[in-house]
């Protein structure tokens, strides 16, 4: 409670009100309130983690993947045989040879049909750790935010702690 001078007149200030810069944006509260602070800080970390992978990603021969284009080739004996615009390139398989010849899908970069990629597995591994970290860090933003806000909530409908009315 704070007096309004010389006057009785008493008005209630939320415990809310005096310990928080209430001139802050409505974001920066919710994000640097104590109770989503460690949460937007675990956010903001796996963030950086997803940026500094991808940018890891772009510059590996992998990035194929994501920018190359795909066209059916045959492996016969351990070595895939690819057609581009009517040229045939071969890629070698370091799977054991067929028996028979099989179809396989090859990756290529546009400009340069010869830079090639076999379709493997690790692709769908690489995609789904990248959608997990993105993930990851939208959600626990999420939570953050969540619990800052209903941490705010808690604090401006408690009573003040004792000590704090002053006459």
């Amino acid at each position: 409670m704070r007096s309004g001078g010389s006057g009785a007149r008493l008005e209630r200030v939320s415990w809310l009100d005096e310990h928080i810069d209430v001139d802050r944006p409505r974001w920066k509260q919710l994000i640097l309130d104590d109770g989503a602070l460690p949460w937007t800080g675990v956010a903001l970390g796996l963030a950086v983690l997803w940026v500094l992978l991808f940018l890891a990603e772009i510059q590996s021969p992998n990035w194929l993947y994501w920018s190359g284009q795909t066209v059916q080739g045959t492996n016969e004996g351990g070595i895939v045989f690819y057609r581009v615009h009517g040229q045939t390139y071969t890629i070698d398989d370091p799977a054991p040879a067929p028996a028979h010849p099989t179809p396989e899908t090859v990756w290529y970069k546009p400009g340069m049909p010869d830079h090639a990629l076999l379709d493997r597995p690790a692709r769908l591994v690489e995609a789904g750790v990248f959608a997990t970290l993105a993930g990851a860090s939208v959600i626990t933003f999420g939570v953050g935010v969540t619990r800052g806000e209903l941490s705010r909530r808690r604090r401006s409908v408690l009573p003040l702690p004792q000590g704090s009315a002053s006459a």
